[in-house]
């Protein structure tokens, strides 16, 4: 058995068209309304399972966000209830559909994977009989279209504005489905009847390293997907079935962005025009979609006004057989069952002038693309001095620059052009640039450096380096995890959960909260959940004291709450990820109380940064303490270091749900000046710190199980823990270089 469940959410009173009770694609599709605001899922009854399973295209939604009754975006998955396998996301970039033709899609990015739709983003629905259908939401699709951890993206941009079905009577019909890329060699088809191999642009990111990102290349000045390989258009001008151009895009130098165009004006395999880029002019592209619109238009336009003027500039051969593209236009398609449509298209007028400027100009021995100089944006340059305070190495040490004391590179960065660089001798890395405050303006810059033993160096920042540097994404943070808030390095990964703190050992580099699946409480290639918690604190929930006992800021599963909890990610990088966890309402004798616990995590880093601020109380010093869950047999030590201390252990938790994690070392790093003293409750080890109400304190909080193969015992982790201590209390000190 079989069943579709059909919502019309802009309750126009418009849904399918059905012959003999029945959907009949071929008879009824051109009937039914994909427009608007509505969606669809499908499902199918297991008879082993005895349930319902959404399954095939579960959903399709449509987006109306303009309010014009016709759909700007379609989003189409499949899968199997909410185990999804992949994602079509399609545009009408230039929300030019009318009444009369409601669907007009520009480009889509297909994505393959094996994706775990989270619960938050899901929704079910019951059927009539018994059973329900569970699936993404429709006011969630786009969200996790745009997060989810896809293994590989293809854009498929419709060039010429004819977005159909090439073969049969369909092709009198815009695709209400959205774009249906054609399958090629470097990525299969998903979904049909495609809108064909010829006349659209294919961009295959087979590796996901853009991670569903788009940018405008000040190139040849079109939307690309970011970490696409590789990019291919075969341009049939006289649409007769066969391939009269050929043009491949290249990402050389493995950035995410094209630096390399190839054409092939006759399409007999020998390329007459290639050229390397040294300045790629790059912008990202948000999938906002007013600022996506308002880009596009703006590029659109701009294009069209060089176009016209590089072509009335190019000489024209002697003989009009060597100009076959702009005859062919001029003579209005003859023979193209969609040449008014084209031709009336800006898109389509667009795709043709530029075939005309590819022939014309390889003929003329003149650039195809040319940069537009007026993109271009010079570089901003500023010399910086490091000094390695301490008497041991440093190695990848992270270093965070305010750019309040930075302002020309302040000024420099745009949420579109974030990028930074830092030059350090020969060797040029990508640095990050944050908005910690979400107002558009960037806050703070950070990179990885290494110094020896009470060096002082100098180093160059770079914002806006003429070819952007995109480093390997070692952290990232996780939203949607249920009742828990993820963040993660390249080497250890925290949650919290219910205003605890759990913890994830990884046995190699990766990042892996977003692909969490299965029984992660037991070993696996990756490493696993190594922290029961039960009702102790894990690694650094907090306690705030009263009268000499501990009220826990934190909520017990199935219990009564003690705080309301809500969890936000400030910054998902590639170098750092913060997350935000605020504990509200958190009634004591002294009053009541709010706390902002703001969590940092940087690449190559066990340790996450801490900055907690509590607010609330009756005046006076506030008493609080993070929480160290203390282990079965654990050895316990403390210390200090410079101007922190700090508490650690190491043992082995004997619970069932752990035991196969082995040893495992925690520690909590604070100040000492806030340290009242080391105590401990039924289930965990705490520090007593004093703080004051809305003011900031930074703490650490640090974790690692055996098995990551960096520490075997107790005493190495110590050792560790004391290391890293001297490494926080005394950070790598900058300053600008004098003249720079």
């Amino acid at each position: 058995m079989t069943c579709v469940v059909i919502a019309d959410l802009d309750d126009d009173n418009k849904m399918w068209r059905l012959v003999n009770y029945e959907y009949n694609q071929d008879v009824c599709q051109w009937q039914c309304d994909f427009t608007g605001n509505e969606w669809f899922s499908m499902g199918h009854y297991d008879e082993r399972q005895r349930r319902w399973i959404s399954w095939l295209e579960n959903p399709f939604c449509f987006y109306d966000l303009d309010g014009d009754g016709d759909p700007e975006v379609a989003v189409r998955y499949s899968g199997n209830d909410l185990a999804v396998r992949s994602l079509r996301y399609s545009f009408d970039v230039d929300n030019d559909a009318t009444p009369d033709s409601p669907k007009d899609y520009d480009f889509s990015v297909t994505a393959l994977g094996s994706v775990q739709c989270p619960e938050e983003l899901a929704t079910t629905f019951p059927l009539r009989g018994g059973g329900k259908l569970t699936y993404v939401s429709w006011e969630h699709a786009r969200e996790l279209a745009e997060w989810a951890p896809w293994s590989r993206a293809e854009l498929c941009w419709d060039e010429n504005d004819n977005n159909v079905n090439p073969n049969g009577p369909e092709r009198v019909h815009e695709r209400w489905e959205g774009v249906i890329a054609h399958g090629a060699k470097l990525f299969p088809q998903e979904g049909g009847p495609s809108c064909g191999p010829f006349n659209k642009r294919y961009e295959a990111d087979n590796d996901f390293s853009g991670r569903m990102g788009l940018y405008l290349s000040g190139i040849d000045h079109r939307f690309h997907l970011r970490g696409a390989e590789l990019g291919w258009l075969d341009a049939d001008y006289d649409n007769n079935g066969r391939v009269d151009m050929r043009f491949r895009y290249e990402d050389t130098d493995g950035n995410g962005f094209f630096d390399t165009w190839h054409v092939d004006t006759d399409a007999d395999g020998k390329e007459e025009w290639s050229a390397r880029f040294s300045e790629e002019q790059v912008r990202l592209v948000s999938w906002d979609y007013r600022e996506m619109r308002q880009t596009y238009t703006q590029v659109l336009a701009r294009a069209t006004s060089n176009q016209a003027r590089r072509l009335s500039a190019l000489k024209r051969p002697k003989d009009p057989m060597d100009a076959k593209v702009e005859r062919y236009w001029k003579e209005g398609l003859p023979g193209f069952y969609a040449a008014e449509k084209v031709r009336g298209s800006r898109e389509g007028a667009r795709y043709y002038t530029d075939l005309m400027l590819a022939e014309l100009a390889t003929k003329s021995e003149v650039p195809v693309f040319l940069p537009d100089r007026k993109e271009k944006i010079p570089p901003v340059i500023v010399g910086l001095k490091l000094t390695n305070t301490l008497p041991t190495e440093r190695k990848d040490e992270p270093v965070v620059l305010s750019l309040s004391k930075l302002p020309e590179v302040r000024a420099a960065l745009r949420r579109d052009r974030p990028f930074v660089a830092l030059r350090d001798g020969d060797r040029l890395a990508a640095a990050q640039a944050d908005d910690l405050n979400g107002d558009g303006v960037f806050d703070e810059v950070v990179f990885q450096t290494s110094l020896a033993a009470r060096e002082t160096r100098t180093v160059t920042l770079i914002a806006n380096p003429p070819r952007p540097l995109v480093d390997e994404k070692r952290t990232a943070a996780n939203l949607y995890m249920g009742a828990s808030l993820g963040w993660e390095s390249n080497l250890i990964a925290y949650r919290s959960y219910y205003g605890k703190i759990d913890l994830f050992g990884k046995k190699e580099s990766l990042l892996k909260l977003r692909d969490l699946k299965g029984a992660y409480h037991r070993e696996a290639d990756w490493g696993m959940d190594i922290l029961h918690l039960g009702p102790s604190a894990g690694v650094g929930g907090l306690y705030l004291w009263s009268g000499g006992n501990p009220v826990p800021a934190m909520n017990e599963e199935g219990q009564r709450e003690n705080v309301k909890i809500s969890k936000r990610v400030v910054v998902d990088g590639g170098l750092r990820s913060i997350v935000e966890v605020k504990l509200e309402g958190l009634r004591t004798p002294q009053g009541v109380f709010n706390l902002t616990r703001r969590f940092s995590i940087y690449a190559d880093e066990l340790y996450t940064e801490e900055q907690l601020t509590i607010t609330g109380g009756n005046g006076g010093d506030i008493l609080y303490s993070p929480g160290l869950l203390r282990i079965e047999g654990e050895r316990f030590e403390r210390g200090k270091v410079g101007a922190l201390s700090y508490v650690c252990n190491w043992g082995k938790q004997s619970h069932p749900d752990v035991s196969e994690a082995g040893e495992l070392g925690l520690a909590l790093i604070a100040r000492p000046d806030k340290v009242v003293e080391v105590a401990a409750t039924e289930h965990d080890h705490v520090l007593r710190c004093r703080a004051r109400s809305g003011k900031s304190q930074r703490q650490y909080l640090v974790a690692d199980w055996a098995k990551g193969k960096r520490y075997a015992n107790a005493e190495e982790w110590r050792a560790f823990i004391a290391n890293l201590s001297q490494r926080l209390a005394a950070p790598v000190k900058w300053s600008r270089e004098t003249g720079a």
